[in-house]
């Protein structure tokens, strides 16, 4: 699949890099701003629940309930 056809939350520097479309280009999501909830996760004091897990096919539905 080209880069073209892909879309991400991930950060804008790290896509930029690959060619791939973000709504992070602004660069929202630095890793500074994820490490503090990713050590918690780490250390199992905060979970996050995974509510639907959806194929390929469906993105467009899993960004709508987003």
């Amino acid at each position: 699949m080209p880069p073209q056809r892909v879309n991400t939350l991930a950060d804008g520097r790290t896509v930029a890099r690959h060619g791939v479309r973000s709504r992070a280009q602004e660069d929202v999501f630095t890793p500074q701003l994820v490490a503090e909830p990713a050590g918690l996760v780490a250390e199992g004091r905060l979970t996050v629940p995974i509510g639907t897990v959806y194929p390929l096919e469906q993105v467009q539905e899993a960004y709508r309930q987003v």
